[in-house]
């Protein structure tokens, strides 16, 4: 090949269409030929520091033993205080893991000689869903100063749903073919140094919600959508992401497309790139794969919707947001700077700061020169 065409080979053309690009490639000939290509979106680091891992112990956890299960933190934003203040944080995962013994959540630290932290909880700590569904969850506290994590949540700024719902379901038509990926452990890696979740990328295999009776769980049957996405051992709980085109959930409408200019067109269409990922549901576990290579089963998201609206959950939400508002009110009583009082007289006596106060200790001792008698 030559020079020129080693330099023209994987160029783009400059055309894009609906989450492809047109690029050149350069056969043993020499000559050049068009082809269109995948265009694979970034996925945002916020995802894949939401995962976490599950062992049966403190001392496996420590260890980064190479057994257990996967999981994945969720935030829900307190009522009635101002955004990215206040947060109920939990743990999720299947039912099964917790039934398996894997109690144990770790997570990374911030810490100069140490990487990751180990969360002993026990059965008790876990909330299932009240129908049966392969879905927990475990109500932990963890702070951004010394834990490195994200969540994801249910609420969005943009559409007002993450979680994938019913009504979301049908509305967007998911089914066959859409991209769907998720992030969990692989086991097969040292995992001493700390988690460090993976992406494995698939599709929607199948239109409708199955019906998957679950062996080893009193034969469940499990509503789950089909996930052409391999799952291995150990990427039990993972949360499984569907990426949609933007331009798919919010269109634009056709009179609006007609009335614009030629060049607005152009740069609504670089739209189609952009894509939006929504969470799916959680991975159970893999089919047999002497039936089905490759398939995986997850349960979908509003499942884990209903638990954490489950009344018990509430209840508890209520109770941790009057404490925190308590403590909050507590503490700004503490804080008198700025403020005053009364005497009996109900005269205001202004409260001095700390500052008003050093100052007028320097001034007060402070050397004067002396003066000849």
């Amino acid at each position: 090949m030559s020079l020129r065409g080693r330099q023209l080979d994987g160029l783009p053309t400059g055309l894009y269409a609906a989450g492809y690009r047109q690029i050149w490639r350069v056969a043993s000939d020499g000559f050049a030929v068009r082809v269109w290509q995948k265009i694979v979106p970034r996925i945002h680091d916020q995802i894949t520091e939401c995962g976490i891992y599950l062992y049966h112990s403190v001392e496996h956890a420590e260890a980064g033993d190479p057994y257990g299960a996967s999981g994945f933190l969720v935030g829900l934003p307190f009522k009635d205080t101002p955004p990215n203040t206040w947060s109920h944080c939990y743990a999720v995962t299947n039912a099964h893991v917790i039934d398996g013994g894997c109690l144990v959540v770790r997570v990374n630290i911030n810490h100069p000689k140490a990487s990751t932290m180990a969360i002993p909880l026990t059965k008790e700590d876990w909330i299932y869903h009240p129908d049966g569904d392969d879905i927990a969850i475990a109500s932990i506290s963890l702070d951004k100063y010394i834990h490195r994590f994200q969540f994801i949540s249910p609420v969005s700024v943009s559409d007002g749903s993450f979680f994938v719902s019913k009504e979301f379901h049908d509305k967007f038509a998911l089914g066959i073919g859409d991209e769907a990926f998720m992030i969990g452990r692989f086991m097969a890696r040292d995992e001493s140094g700390g988690n460090a979740p993976i992406a494995r990328f698939g599709h929607i295999a199948s239109s409708k919600i199955e019906t998957i009776r679950q062996g080893g769980r009193a034969d469940f049957p499990q509503e789950s959508y089909l996930v052409e996405v391999h799952s291995i051992s150990g990427f039990s709980g993972s949360p499984v992401f569907v990426s949609l085109p933007t331009i798919r959930v919010n269109p634009i409408p056709a009179p609006d497309l007609q009335k614009m200019p030629l060049d607005s067109i152009f740069r609504n269409l670089a739209r189609a790139l952009d894509h939006r990922i929504y969470l799916l549901g959680v991975d159970w576990g893999h089919l047999d794969e002497a039936q089905f290579p490759g398939m995986a089963g997850v349960v979908p998201a509003w499942k884990l919707t209903e638990l954490l609206n489950c009344p018990k959950v509430l209840e508890m939400q209520n109770e941790e947001e009057k404490r925190i508002a308590k403590e909050t009110k507590h503490s700004a009583k503490l804080d008198v700077r700025g403020k005053s009082q009364r005497s009996k007289a109900g005269i205001e006596i202004p409260i001095p700061s700390k500052g008003e106060v050093m100052d007028v200790f320097k001034k007060a001792t402070r050397k004067r020169d002396k003066k000849p008698l």
